[in-house]
């Protein structure tokens, strides 16, 4: 895009009052704030170190875990495990932030984007919110604080959630256990309980309770509660866990792309905030911050949980449907009105879903965005299309079409942007096989278009850029993804291309063309029929659709971004040009087909682009 569309472009975070950070100061404050970085970093891994070490030495006495939980006083066994690693949780997901405080989120809109204030001390999202906000200006300082101060700070992060999380998986674990032992009829001896305000406390004292009181149906649905409200918290620092090493990993990659630094620092002509989403993993801070906020925003009710939830599980019969019980009370509806809507066969994935590693907390919030913006008609419309066109059901195609962001950056912004009517409307005449369907998806928005004299950038959604017959390519690529999976695909990727002064985005998708699989790029600019695959499509450079009137620039890598818990993530990367030239990436994102496992490979011997 041009460079004057890419100043108004919504989707990088520019250090203005309608940025999705405050502006930043060029003062001897930012070192103080820097240092406290430090200090609250060493603070958590230094914190964490000790709870665990105090735990583990609590638990020599009698071990939590393993195979089973016996019958004999299993409570007295879970009670010293439970409030352990509650307090190390809170400390990783939560930080100080004192209880009962606003949620980390909002709605709230300012000039079309959202903005919110980070804290040192707030939550894994908020710190690293405010921790983006101490990057530095130039191109090659800003490679340099990639490569050293943000990867430290990951760093820090990721060891600090590392032994939290295997505790988390440990005691849920043994909540599970528990639970099959009070559903088989052998009610646990009660001898002591937790004062913790957070929900698997709340659960586990409602089991004692009921217990108590020889209540042996209540105490079966408070023991499935509190198995379901320990997964829930296992999970979230799993997720945490694949979104630290997918950042690291896109530093690993920016680590091969030194050159776009070093280009752009003598060409630019313009200052870094209108340049770090033009190179190579470093205008990615909205996509990363807004996952890191949902992890937070998830903590939030298990150590805070509304009030309603204790009337919720009371009041609502789960026999028939008992998948539901691994949601949040405060979706458990939602859940429950979309599954009706399903056919058999999908109905089972979508209950396995709810009790997949990963899946789990990201259905959760797809479920609370689409609840809570009046949209779940249309997410059951959507799924009906999907059942149409799917012989076989697969959860990862399942849960992709549910993405509320249609693509990358600030999309999404408005929850309910991607189900707008005309969108959800247009996309039944999409409806086709997953090849079929994302070439009349790739024709109608390049139709829309009407010419170059609508290319504009900065119209921060879809709805505006409908009204108005106008968008970039970012925004027409978000189009682009909401049409195809409005039609019940699932699996689009965004592909974003760095080019130093100037970025491109343009859509991908897998496809089965003749028996060979590949991810077919789709630029919604270009009116040629899409052909060219990942990532061969970029071994030469780029070619711009003609007529583009932008500032083109040089095309020095190129990142496919895949769905994560609430934004994109950085899936696999390659570099174009440079000394690594032909060196491709992988993160390990182990709820997608083929994710399992990172990996690096030279994948093009030349010749380069010069």
């Amino acid at each position: 895009m041009s460079k004057n569309q890419n100043v108004r472009s919504p989707r990088k975070p520019q250090r203005t009052k309608s940025a999705v950070v405050p502006p930043k100061g060029h003062n001897p404050r930012n070192a103080l704030t820097f240092c406290a970085f430090l200090a609250v970093t060493l603070a958590v891994v230094g914190l964490v170190a000790w709870a665990v070490r105090s735990a583990f030495s609590s638990r020599r006495q009698g071990q939590v875990g393993g195979s089973s939980v016996g019958a004999v006083a299993p409570l007295s066994r879970l009670i010293p495990s439970l409030d352990s690693v509650l307090t190390e949780s809170r400390l990783i997901l939560l930080g100080q932030r004192p209880e009962g405080d606003a949620t980390c989120i909002t709605r709230d809109l300012q000039d079309g984007r959202v903005v919110l204030q980070g804290s040192p001390a707030g939550g894994i999202g908020l710190r690293m919110v405010a921790f983006y906000n101490q990057s530095a200006e130039s191109p090659l300082a800003l490679y340099r604080w990639s490569q050293d101060t943000l990867r430290a700070f990951l760093r820090a992060q990721r060891k600090a959630n590392a032994s939290v999380r295997a505790e988390a998986e440990k005691l849920a674990a043994a909540a599970r256990d528990l639970a099959a032992t009070v559903r088989a009829g052998t009610p646990p001896a009660v001898d002591g309980g937790s004062s913790l305000p957070a929900w698997p406390a709340e659960c586990l004292r409602r089991l004692a309770s009921s217990v108590e009181a020889g209540d042996a149906a209540s105490a079966g649905i408070w023991a499935d509660e509190l198995a379901c409200a320990t997964f829930a918290l296992a999970d979230l620092h799993r997720w945490l866990n694949v979104l630290l090493d997918s950042h690291l990993t896109s530093l690993d990659f920016q680590a091969q792309c030194r050159t776009a630094f070093e280009w752009a620092g003598s060409s630019a002509e313009r200052p870094r905030e209108d340049q770090d989403s033009c190179l190579p993993a470093a205008g990615q801070m909205v996509a990363w911050c807004v996952n890191y906020l949902e992890v937070e925003r998830q903590a939030e009710g298990l150590f805070g949980p509304d009030r309603t939830w204790i009337a919720t599980v009371g009041s609502q019969d789960l026999s028939n449907s008992p998948a539901a019980r691994w949601m949040p009370p405060d979706v458990r509806r939602a859940f429950l009105a979309v599954r009706e809507r399903l056919l058999p066969t999908t109905r089972e994935v979508w209950d396995r879903a709810a009790r997949t590693p990963l899946e789990r907390s990201y259905l959760a919030n797809m479920l609370f965005r689409a609840a809570s913006t009046g949209t779940l008609e249309r997410m059951s419309t959507v799924l009906q299309r999907f059942e149409q066109i799917h012989q076989t059901v697969t959860m990862a195609e399942l849960m992709d079409v549910l993405f509320y962001r249609a693509g990358l950056y600030s999309s999404g912004f408005p929850w309910s942007d991607r189900y707008d009517p005309r969108i959800v409307n247009a996309a039944g005449s999409v409806t086709a096989p997953k090849d079929l369907a994302i070439l009349r998806a790739h024709r109608l928005v390049n139709s829309l278009l009407k010419g170059w004299e609508n290319y504009l950038g900065g119209i921060p959604t879809l709805a505006q850029c409908l009204d108005a017959g106008k968008f970039d390519c970012v925004r027409g690529t978000d189009l682009l993804g909401a049409l195809y999976r409005g039609a019940g695909q699932g699996g689009y990727f965004v592909v974003r291309l760095s080019c130093g002064i100037v970025g491109h985005s343009v859509g991908a998708v897998p496809i089965d063309e003749a028996g060979k699989g590949g991810v077919l790029i789709v630029d919604c600019l270009d009116s040629q029929t899409p052909s060219e695959t990942w990532p061969a499509a970029f071994f030469h450079g780029l070619s711009w659709p003609v007529g583009y009137p932008g500032v083109k620039g040089r095309l020095f890598s190129a990142e496919l971004y895949a769905r994560g818990l609430d934004g994109c993530v950085f899936a696999e990367g390659y570099v174009v040009r440079g000394e690594h030239a032909g060196q491709w990436i992988r993160a390990a994102l182990p709820y997608l087909p083929g994710g399992e496992e990172a990996a690096s490979a030279k994948v093009f011997d030349g010749p380069y682009p010069e």
